[in-house]
This record gives structure tokens, sequence and C-alpha cells, in this order.
């Protein structure tokens, strides 16, 4: 018997259990935070858009503020272009019964069923054991579970790197032209529609993705124009119906982008396009939990309770089987 059947038995066990404990910790999230409005400014603002968008019967063409302003019904701030976190909240919220719980629900399980198509990814093009190794990690893993426990527009974000990565690493790796040609065309409104989610997307990821293309241009790039330009074109489709609406309103909300990115150079400093950010989807948001440390990103998705111990001991302890399982396949 070979080294990796031995390994099998052991692998499908750590499989399973990292279902049920992943599961099990979705359940004991949403229903420790199960509300019936949000709670949160951004999710208030939000959800107050998202019923304006209804009752106005409104096809929405912009997204979230770029930084709260003082009152509901006020517009003097800018907001992200492109309309997609709306209409995917809308779609959630009308799915889930026209209810805040409802719409919640709906993004857990859409959230699940993105990481279960990257875990099959995972599983078909890198086998068994870092398929078991991935999923023990991502059900355990606070961002992924925070994403699926909320409709709040970064961790749509987060839901988009479970479709993007695979296609990235298809573009690259894939041997089949036919679907080359698939992946290159996706690349680009996979990024678009993240974007729209959240702006510091815009301008990490996709100038990221144009710097790291362009690395490659001999290699793969010059070969993929065609696609890549179809992609690309897909993309600005995606922003036409704002395109449409800002030449319409005199261009107003590029305006208050414009005026919102002149009060930000003033505190911040522009950098290049990180190429790691094809990693990652970076947002400003979630990482300032790491501020206080462990405690406070615990306390933050768990509350005070004692439930951080079990927590804290279920990763050890799939951390000892991983560590385990790989000793046993190397040697």
């Amino acid at each position: 018997m070979t080294a990796i059947n031995k390994q099998k038995p052991i692998l499908i066990i750590l499989i399973v259990l990292s279902i049920i404990i992943g599961i099990f910790l979705r359940l004991y999230i949403f229903n420790k935070t199960i509300v019936v409005e949000p709670k949160d400014m951004d999710g208030k603002y939000q959800f107050y858009q998202l019923n304006q968008y209804i009752n106005q019967k409104k096809f929405p063409t912009e997204g979230v503020f770029l930084n709260s302003p003082e009152t509901y019904d006020s517009e003097i701030n800018a907001r992200i272009p492109g309309g997609y976190f709306y209409i995917s909240y809308i779609a959630k919220y009308f799915i889930g019964g026209k209810t805040f719980e409802g719409a919640r629900f709906v993004n857990l399980i859409t959230t699940i069923l993105l990481g279960a198509i990257f875990l099959f990814w995972i599983y078909r093009r890198f086998g068994l054991t870092t398929f078991a190794i991935m999923t023990a990690l991502m059900s355990v893993n606070v961002y992924f579970l925070g994403a699926g426990n909320s409709t709040w527009n970064p961790n749509i974000s987060l839901g988009f790197s479970f479709l993007f990565l695979p296609v990235l690493y298809e573009y690259l790796y894939n041997d089949d032209k036919k679907k080359k040609f698939i992946y290159g065309i996706l690349l680009f409104p996979i990024l678009a529609l993240t974007a729209q989610c959240h702006f510091s997307n815009f301008f990490s990821m996709i100038p990221a993705l144009i710097v790291f293309l362009i690395m490659r241009w001999k290699k793969d790039t010059k070969k993929n124009l065609i696609p890549l330009a179809l992609g690309v074109f897909i993309s600005f489709l995606t922003y036409l119906p704002y395109l449409i609406y800002q030449f319409q309103n005199n261009f107003e909300g590029i305006l208050k982008i414009l005026k919102r990115k002149s009060e930000v150079d003033a505190m911040t400093i522009i950098q290049p396009p990180q190429i790691y950010s094809i990693l990652l989807f970076m947002t400003n948001e979630g990482g300032n939990k790491y501020v206080g440390g462990l405690k406070d990103i615990l306390n933050h998705y768990f509350g005070n309770s004692s439930f951080i111990y079990i927590y804290i001991y279920i990763y050890i302890y799939f951390y000892s089987m991983f560590c385990l399982s790989l000793w046993r396949f190397l040697y």
C-alpha cells in the first residue's frame, strides 16, 4: 500500500470533522447575531439605501457611500461607481422573504457555495491532502465565517476571491486553449463586480492584474489579447448604466468622487499597485481587528464568551492534525 493510500482514511476523517465543525460554527454565530435590522452604522445605511431602491423602483447604478453621511437621506457624499452590490443585495432580500434576516441567510448560503466551489477546485487541481488542509483552515477562518454572516459590502469581495483565484490560475496554467480563452475573458469582469462592492479593490486588484499581465507580456499576455480585450469590454458594460446615469446628471457622482479623492490625498500617500493584491482582495475594513490582538479579533466574532476558548482549542487541534498528516505523508 502506498503512502497516499495509507493517509487517505485520516484525510477523509479530517475533512468530515472540518465540515461538521464549520457548519456548527456558522450556525452558532448566525444564531448569536440574528437581528431584525442592522445594528452597525454601515449596515443601517446600506439597508436604508436598499429600501430606497425598492420603494422608488430605481435600478441601482451606484454602490455604498465612500464615507458615511450625517443623515440617511443625504446624498452629499460620494458613492462607489456601479450598482452590483445593491443589485445582489436586492436579490438576496427578495429571495430571503423580504426580511433582513432572510437576506443574511441567503448571503450565508451564497458564501458557503462559493467556498465549496473553491474547495472543489482545490481538490481537482491539487489532490486530497491539500483539499483536507484547506477545508480545515477555511472551516475555522474568522474572515470566511464573518463574510457569510453579514451582507456587508467588503464581505462580498472575499466571496469573489473564491472565483477569481481559480480563474487566474487556470488562465495561467491550463493547457486547453479553449478553456484558457474563457478564463481570460472572465478575469476583468470578476474584478469589475468586485470593485463595485468595495472601491479599494479598484485601486489595488485591477492595477495589480494589469501590471502582472504586462510583466508576462512575452510569455502569454501577447497571445491572449483577444480574450483579455473581450473581458475588458464586458467589464465596461457593467459600468455602462452608471456612466449613462452620470451623463444624464452632469457627472455629479464622478465630481463627488474627485472631491473625495482630493481630501484623501491630503491625508495619505498614493502607492503603486501591489502585486500581492492578486492573492487577497484588500480592503481597509477587517484588518483593523488585528490592532488589539487575538482577543479583540475573537471578541468581534464571538463576543465575550467561553466559546472563544473552545474555538482556540479547535484551531490548535486542527493545526496539530495538519502537522501529523503532513509528517506521515512526507516521511
